[in-house]
């Protein structure tokens, strides 16, 4: 019984000190903040992604238009 509480507070202390790592803060100003922000926006992916939609639907079009005449 004495040994099943010697242990336990030994491993209550070894908790209680032991070293708490925080992770590093990185600082970062407004211009590095926004293009964050703009290479991992998904709205701004969906928008990149819908223009080249376009581009290859028009250049189908235009192969499509110039091949009947």
């Amino acid at each position: 019984m004495k040994r099943k509480i010697v242990y336990g507070f030994i491993i209550w202390a070894s908790v209680l000190t032991a070293p708490v790592f925080a992770q590093d803060t990185l600082k970062w100003d407004l211009a590095q903040a926004i293009e964050y922000a703009t290479k991992n926006n998904i709205t701004v992916k969906q928008t990149e992604l819908n223009q080249l939609t376009a581009e290859n639907n028009l250049l189908a079009i235009q192969v499509c238009t110039y091949s009947k005449s």
